[in-house]
């Protein structure tokens, strides 16, 4: 239960954006082109939506091209798949050891 809620804790903050709703930090989109920027919006937008699949893929897409924030984002989804989301994600093992080691990268950046 506690990995549950560890899990919708982090969901919750990666996600958040001003109260409007606007999009995501700057600090998230940072260092995306604008085909990647719009790919994080969306999937930011599906997840709230609920459309949790499409939202995967999309973080996968971008984790996968080396942004640490979807990454992190995968990688929640993914350990926490059927707790949280009714659904298990698939992911290889050489995508979790990149997408753990740009959060790591990324936390040490900071």
């Amino acid at each position: 239960m506690g990995g549950a809620l560890l899990g919708c804790a982090l969901l919750t903050v990666a996600l958040t954006v001003n109260a409007a709703g606007e999009r995501a930090p700057d600090r998230q989109a940072a260092g995306l082109s604008a085909a990647q920027q719009t790919a994080y919006a969306l999937a930011v937008a599906s997840f709230r939506e609920h459309h949790y699949a499409a939202a995967y893929g999309r973080f996968v897409r971008l984790a996968d091209a080396g942004h640490a924030p979807s990454a992190q984002l995968a990688l929640v989804m993914y350990r926490n798949g059927p707790a949280l989301f009714g659904s298990e994600w698939d992911a290889t093992p050489e995508q979790l050891e990149h997408w753990n080691a740009l959060v790591i990268q990324d936390e040490q950046d900071r």
